[in-house]
């Protein structure tokens, strides 16, 4: 496995964008606000549209639009979800990106977009598939790889973190 450097500096991702209650979450404005808060990372849910469009989006809300973000095309979807595209324009040469990979299917155009507009080593995709987190190191070297804390807490012990630095994770997500 290639060596990849450590991240240098303590990384402070906004959950959703860090929107207080009563705001929109996973909206560019809640993004941009956490960087002007000083968040130097932003995270958030990617699901794929019906049409294939990679938008960020909290899976309650999917809930709340009583469909599937896959069987909805980018334009049924509320104006103010944002597209991953969107996001990396507006944001992408400034913040650490962390994406949990609720749709797995996405991550070739998330990492396209991600190297398109900047630093794809600031991409950090989260996904609970060991086998898939593989796969992806071996297609992506140049992002940072996450297995979720729920993986962990229901498997952990000294073995669990040795396969998931042995398959090429970057970082565990922990309470």
């Amino acid at each position: 496995m290639a060596y990849r450097a450590r991240v240098s500096q303590l990384i402070g991702f906004a959950h959703r964008g860090g929107a207080r209650p009563r705001q929109l979450q996973n909206t560019l404005a809640a993004f941009r606000r956490s960087l002007e808060m000083g968040a130097t990372g932003v995270e958030s849910d990617v699901a794929l549209t019906a049409d294939g469009v990679p938008v960020l989006i909290h899976p309650g809300l999917v809930a709340r639009l009583r469909r599937p973000v896959s069987g909805l095309r980018r334009d049924q979807l509320p104006a103010h979800v944002p597209t991953v595209e969107e996001v990396y324009r507006e944001l992408g040469s400034r913040l650490d990106m962390s994406f949990d990979m609720g749709a797995p299917a996405a991550v070739s155009q998330v990492v396209a977009i991600a190297r398109r507009h900047g630093d794809p080593s600031r991409l950090w995709l989260t996904y609970w598939r060991l086998d898939v987190i593989r796969q992806w190191r071996r297609r992506y070297p140049d992002v940072r790889l996450v297995v979720p804390h729920l993986w962990l807490r229901s498997n952990g012990g000294a073995r669990t973190v040795a396969a998931h630095r042995a398959a090429g994770v970057d970082a565990l997500n922990l309470y």
